[in-house]
């Protein structure tokens, strides 16, 4: 968390020697963290079988596109799994400046680690890997993404 910290520090330059709870008392205000709330605890659902990412199935036209495509033999089920399944972490926000690359990438860090934490909880029963990927990987700028482990 000295990471944390240190970010935090360059952010609010009056912070003097703030702990991370003091920024959050100092700075923050509940709202935020309800507007936050589900960057960090996103919803997954299930759709036959293969647990996915409800917002980006929501953005498109919801679980029965993702059915149909995975009843198509045109694409392999992982191949089409992948793209419900990873958010590009800036394009979360309006303002996309105001985290350097370092700092985003460690935004993606904390994002990891509470995704995994969620797919534990909301799926018991599953295997997930949970990554940071590169903007090689996204196309543009990091990324968060799963994969669940034993699903075809």
């Amino acid at each position: 968390m000295d990471q944390l910290r240190e970010i935090l520090g360059r952010k609010f330059k009056d912070a003097g020697n703030y702990d991370i709870e003091d920024f959050v008392y100092a700075y923050g205000d509940p709202k935020q963290a309800l507007l936050l709330f589900r960057v960090f605890w996103p919803q997954f659902i299930d759709v036959d079988g293969h647990v996915v990412l409800k917002t980006i199935v929501a953005s498109e036209n919801g679980p029965s596109k993702l059915k149909a495509l995975l009843n198509e033999e045109a694409k392999p089920k992982q191949e089409i799994l992948s793209g419900y399944r990873w958010l590009e972490i800036p394009y979360l926000f309006k303002d996309t400046s105001s985290l350097s690359d370092g700092e985003d990438r460690y935004l993606a860090e904390l994002i990891v680690e509470t995704w995994k934490g969620a797919l534990c909880m909301q799926f018991p029963d599953k295997k997930f890997s949970v990554k940071l990927l590169e903007p090689e990987v996204t196309g543009s700028v990091i990324g968060v993404g799963f994969d669940e482990q034993g699903s075809a």
